[in-house]
């Protein structure tokens, strides 16, 4: 009833031709092996770069928050410390306890969180040391344009260091590569 017919076109295939040619040749199995190496070379040559530029962005991000950190204290504390006669607008010399602050290390691990010395995690936590100096121009002191000295502003330089060290010397010149100096100028909030 219903005969089914075949094509011609379809019989004449070469099915040995076909059948023959079913995998790659060697030649091409070689030359997509080289290529893929090649590839992952160059991948695996990106790589480290791309680690340092990541590792160099969050130290930048956690110095960042260290110099924030240690102005706000600087803002916040009590310059005068308890001087009696310290000259309005004076030096910092006579604000003990703004010298106070100079006189301190900071520690933060690589999170920027402060660290207390006596804390237990300290020595495996530890990755920066700072501290507060005065800029070399006249102690700290800031003149206003009218030459009168201004009392509730003080230059200052915060030095960080990204070395897990806690008697890092600031004042050794062989590692003065591996300190960042952020000179500021700190105005008193109250």
């Amino acid at each position: 009833m219903n005969e089914i017919q075949l094509n011609p076109i379809f019989l004449k295939t070469n099915f040995k031709r076909s059948v023959g040619r079913a995998g790659f040749s060697l030649v091409e199995v070689a030359m997509a092996t080289a290529i893929a190496a090649l590839g992952i070379v160059v991948i695996l040559g990106i790589i480290p770069g791309g680690l340092e530029s990541i590792r160099k962005a969050g130290n930048t991000s956690a110095e960042a928050r260290i110099v924030s950190q240690i102005i706000g204290e600087i803002q916040l504390s009590d310059w005068q410390g308890g001087a009696v006669g310290a000259p309005p607008g004076g030096n910092p010399v006579n604000m003990p306890g703004l010298l106070a602050l100079t006189a301190r290390r900071w520690y933060f691990d690589d999170q920027a969180a402060p660290l207390e010395e006596d804390a237990s995690s300290f020595d495996t936590s530890l990755s920066y040391v700072a501290r507060v100096r005065f800029s070399q121009n006249g102690g700290g002191v800031v003149i206003a344009p009218g030459g009168a000295p201004m009392t509730n502003t003080a230059a200052v330089i915060i030095d960080l260091a990204a070395v897990p060290l806690k008697n890092f010397d600031f004042d050794d010149t062989d590692l003065a590569a591996q300190i960042t100096s952020q000179p500021i100028l700190v105005t008193r909030q109250f």
